[in-house]
This record gives C-alpha cells, structure tokens and sequence, in this order.
C-alpha cells in the first residue's frame, strides 16, 4: 500500500531550548518594562511566565544579559505564560543564562 501525502506527518524542526529560571526585564511597548520569569530559552525564542497579556503578532523586546535589548514577535500565550520567537537569532553563547550564570537581566 502507498501512503498518501496526508498520511506523513511533518515535523517542524526547532533548536534546543534551555531551561531558565531568572527573573528578567520585558518592554512590550516603547514607554514602559515589566518583569517576566523566564522558563527556557533557544537561539529563536523564549518561554516565559507574567502578568501579561500579549495580542498574538505582537512585539516586545527582552533584555538577555550578555547580549542586550532582544526584539521578539509574540507568537503563543495560555495559562500565564507565553512563547516569543526573536526577530534575529541569538548566539546563547553570548547569553549569561546559558553559561551558568544566574544573574538577574
């Protein structure tokens, strides 16, 4: 029997994502920040819990020690917290997160 196109399932590929649990600083607009604890992060994007609310598509930028200012589209949000996918890839290499640091953005 030959399958048919529906019958494969695609799966999109993503990089890994690092757990992370510090605090960090979030701009959803260009006149104020909050602070968002953050759940995990990868070179395209970041999960992390708030007392935010977020239209889908919309964008904010997050402060990643060792980096700086990150602007990211909102792409998901339930259950107090949400998904972001960053504009431009970042390099975790650079990010004090990832290198063991638990320092505060």
């Amino acid at each position: 029997m030959i399958a048919e196109p529906e019958d494969f399932v695609v799966e999109r590929r993503r990089r890994p994502r690092r757990p992370v649990a510090n605090a960090a600083r979030l701009r959803p607009n260009d006149w104020s920040a909050t602070q968002v604890d953050m759940v995990d992060i990868s070179e395209d994007g970041f999960r992390a819990a708030g007392e935010v609310l977020f239209r889908i598509g919309h964008y904010a930028s997050l402060q990643v020690p060792g980096i700086g200012w990150v602007e990211a589209q909102i792409v998901w949000q339930a259950r107090g917290q949400f998904g972001a996918r960053f504009v431009t890839s970042i390099d975790l290499t650079r990010c004090a997160w990832t290198q063991g640091s638990r320092e505060a953005a």
